[in-house]
């Protein structure tokens, strides 16, 4: 073994320089070409793709929260073999505070040629030479690897750590040296005036193998682990490290959840325990062997728990015995491990109830005692799944953990999230491996990081709790029925055929690091949970606010236009430009809030045609709208200013001698009978501002005869509208008054007769929903529709319903009320 690992390491040395594949040139005379373009887009080696990129000036700018990274790139294409090298200098503000230089980083992009795409995304064609892995540049230049090939890109990151840097604009020149020419490139980082505070809450659980640290670092000790789990953290990435012999002691569990409980990254403890797929809690009245040992882990976490440090609160299971069971024949074990009352929950219950017998808290208050039973009954198995298993969903107490790419269709994700808050405390998982693929965020080479790290918005809005990653240090490359060691910095293949699936990291042991080295993948997902981050400081503070003046709000509508401007379900909007200018924006409101102490809330009613908002400000504000001053009336410890208004208005708000402008929306309310229409054979009766509709399937062939017309055919109900071409969002609400669940399509008719669905919903019986539907030029671009032509939005229902053993019928009559249709515009 010992020779074989010593030819591998040989191997590894040889290949580490790239083979090139940029065209040649002779002209060494030529100046290389400086620019730069957004950090989220991972420029090719060759250039052939040059015209497709967003060029930016030759500048190095970033914005940021305090307490964050964020990165930028610069790129440099030669016509010549180069050595280059980027140097840090002097950042300052206004006042003369330095931007620290131990905060700032810069990387040598190394790029790895995938031979085949997978994914799918045609930017990173079979053949591209693609940037991943992140090269200290003080490391580039050691071992020689600064060289820009000739006819090549080459890029460069940096990185800045705004921690316990002071809120300003940072500005100075770092120096650029191609070839011993030195070139002075302006610098410009914008730190803002506010910082997530407080232990994370999105959670995690990314694998690490300590056998496969040999492949790699040739080190599997406790302390190389504890460097990779360090590592990791500092990419708000919490780990689960999977032993190779063995299993974790208790001692150890409790050492390594106390060693890190400080760090406010560390958010989710993963017992080690993975129930095989025979677990039973009881023998009779009797725990088994395994129960205790599952007891008694959880045991040992409360047992150092107190109020200040609530260590079971991060605690979950990860049985992955059970893995995507609907794909791969474990049904059955499945649902006698997982369902309501199953071995799973039988076995919390079991830890909860020794809380009351143990000696070990008979000290502890009888209120503490029944939070710690609270805390244990609240751990969530994080249970994988492929597709969508609709009686699970139901029938499961799991946390749910499927594909992203699942909950890109809304009834799915609706269905998803009821379960969540009746069955599993709100936790709601979701992971990527081999799939999905684009068009949805992927950990893959051959894919934008774009979309991971709009990830981090889409978690947000869909109220995704946690992320699961199979493996991050992958250095063998395997398929199910072999493992063989291999070129880990040239090849981009671990499993199958999928480039970067099963890694996040290179071993740092070649370059004499003992850290193993970041990829631009890692570094999206990082970045992805600092704009999680940054949403929820916009959301705590507009909470804040809310209930200093006494008033509910909805976070949806302070940021859905946002999210309407970077996805639509679960697929990204592919510009770049789009996440800058979101990010910007989001700040923009931050500070505004923060400054001015101003909410302004858009009632959930239209009056009369109009619109109505309220406007909630310090008790000493004045405000007035379109000029017309607006009366107040006291509002929890400010003032409540209401109005209504027809179209798009300017609120003016001054307070403490200061001045804020909004833009209060205009609304058209749709509803009235000439307005609203239904199919044939269903009923509507409009009454006011609601609509009670009764809907009933309809045979479309020949009799009573279920044939493709009568598959194809939808009952619907139609509300006419306009102005949808100016217009920000659509929303209506609904109650299910009918005796089945329902699910519907939301579909825009143009006047053509054109029709596009939407987006879906879904509600329960005796459930309601409110609707909303952001609209945006990247919406309509991707669905293909001209919004100023919509002339309907029809809720359209599925005609036939389909037995278990695939025998069809009409659907029974579906009923519902909706109400308070509304376009509000811009």
């Amino acid at each position: 073994m010992k020779k074989q690992l010593l030819c591998i390491f040989a191997s590894m040395v040889a290949c580490v320089t790239f083979l090139g594949a940029c065209s040649q040139s002779s002209d060494e005379g030529a100046e290389p070409e400086v620019w730069s373009t957004y950090n989220t887009r991972k420029v090719l080696r060759q250039t052939d793709k040059n015209d497709t990129y967003e060029k930016l000036p030759a500048k190095i700018s970033a914005s940021m929260m305090q307490g964050e990274y964020e990165g930028a790139q610069l790129l440099i294409t030669s016509d010549h073999t180069a050595e280059y090298t980027l140097k840090k200098g002097v950042l300052k503000d206004a006042a003369g505070n330095e931007f620290p230089a131990g905060n700032i980083a810069v990387y040598h992009q190394k790029y790895i040629q995938v031979t085949k795409n997978n994914s799918g995304n045609k930017d990173y064609e079979s053949g591209s030479y693609i940037p991943d892995m992140l090269l200290p540049m003080e490391t580039a230049e050691e071992y020689g690897e600064n060289v820009i090939e000739a006819g090549c890109n080459q890029g460069v990151t940096v990185e800045f750590d705004s921690t316990g840097v002071a809120a300003g604009t940072y500005t100075g020149t770092f120096t650029l040296e191609i070839d011993g020419k030195k070139t002075e490139v302006p610098v410009s980082v914008e730190v803002w005036d506010f910082g997530y505070e407080g232990r994370r809450t999105f959670q995690s659980s990314f694998l690490i193998y300590r056998e496969q640290l040999m492949a790699g670092e040739y080190d599997t000790s406790d302390e190389k682990v504890q460097t990779y789990v360090d590592f990791l953290l500092k990419y708000k990435i919490n780990s689960y490290v999977i032993k190779d012999a063995g299993s974790w002691t208790i001692e150890e569990f409790v050492e390594e959840a106390e060693r890190l409980y400080d760090n406010d990254n560390y958010n989710s403890i993963v017992i080690p325990y993975d129930f095989p797929r025979t677990y039973l809690a009881y023998e009779g009245t009797k725990l088994t062997s395994a129960a205790q040992t599952v007891v008694d882990y959880i045991l040992a976490l409360a047992e150092i728990s107190t109020e200040e440090k609530r260590y079971l609160d991060l605690a979950y299971f990860y049985p992955s015995s059970y893995d995507e069971a609907d794909f791969n024949g474990i049904a059955a074990d499945a649902e006698r491990f997982l369902k309501k009352g199953g071995e799973y929950d039988k076995t919390l219950q079991a830890a909860a109830d020794a809380i009351d017998t143990d000696e070990r808290f008979s000290s502890m208050t009888p209120e503490f005692r029944e939070s710690l039973k609270e805390s244990i009954l609240r751990i969530p198995a994080v249970f994988t799944n492929v597709t969508y298993m609709s009686d699970w969903v139901e029938d499961f107490s799991a946390a749910f953990c499927p594909y992203f790419s699942v909950y890109d269709d809304e009834a799915t994700l609706q269905r998803y999230q009821d379960a969540a808050a009746e069955n599993a405390y709100g936790d709601m998982w979701a992971y990527t491996c081999m799939g999905p693929t684009y068009p949805y965020g992927t950990f893959h080479i051959d894919d934008s990081t774009l979309g991971m790290r709009v990830s981090g918005w889409m978690e947000k809005a869909m109220g995704i709790t946690g992320y699961l990653y199979y493996a991050v240090n992958m250095n063998t490359q395997f398929r199910l029925t072999e493992e063989v060691y291999t070129d880990v910095y040239n090849n981009p293949l671990r499993y199958e055929d999928v480039p970067g699936d099963g890694y996040l990291l290179y071993p740092g042991k070649y370059y004499g690091s003992e850290e193993p080295f970041a990829t631009v993948r890692l570094v999206s997902y990082r970045d992805s949970m600092d704009d999680y981050d940054m949403l929820c400081v916009y959301e705590n503070l507009l909470n804040e606010y809310a209930e200093k003046y006494g008033v509910a709000i909805d976070f949806n509508d302070y940021v859905g236009d946002l999210y309407a401007d970077l996805f639509n379900g679960a697929v990204y909007y592919q510009q770049d430009g789009l996440l800058d200018a979101a990010r910007k924006e989001l700040a923009a409101r931050i500070l505004a809030l923060k400054e001015s102490g101003i909410l302004l809330k858009p009632d959930s009613e239209a009056e009369d045609g109009k619109y109505r908002s309220t406007v909630y400000a310090p008790a000493d504000a004045v405000v007035s709208v379109a000029g017309t001053a607006v009366a107040g009336e006291a509002a929890g410890s400010g003032k409540a200013f209401t109005f209504s208004c027809d179209a798009a208005q300017t609120v003016t708000v001054q307070v403490a001698g200061k001045s804020y402008t909004f833009s209060a929306n205009g609304i058209s309310s749709l509803m009235n009978t000439a307005d609203v229409t239904v199919s044939e054979g269903s009923m509507v009766v409009v009454t006011g501002n609601t609509a009670a509709v009764t809907l009933k399937a309809q045979y479309r062939d020949n009799g009573e005869t279920i044939g493709s017309k009568t598959k194809m055919f939808q009952p619907y109900v139609s509300f006419r509208v306009s102005g949808l071409g100016s217009a920000s969002c659509v929303k209506f609400s609904y109650e299910n008054t009918g005796e089945m669940e329902i699910e519907m399509s939301i579909v825009f008719v143009e006047a053509d007769g054109t029709k596009t669905t939407v987006k879906t919903n879904y509600c329960g019986v005796g459930g309601s929903r409110e609707v909303r539907i952001d609209l945006s030029e990247q919406l309509a671009e991707k669905l293909k529709i001209n919004l100023a032509e919509v002339t309907e939005i029809r809720l359209a229902f599925e005609n036939v319903l389909y037995s278990p053993n695939g025998t069809a019928s009409l659907m029974p009559d579906r009923a519902l009320v909706c109400g308070n249709m509304r376009v509000e515009s811009r």
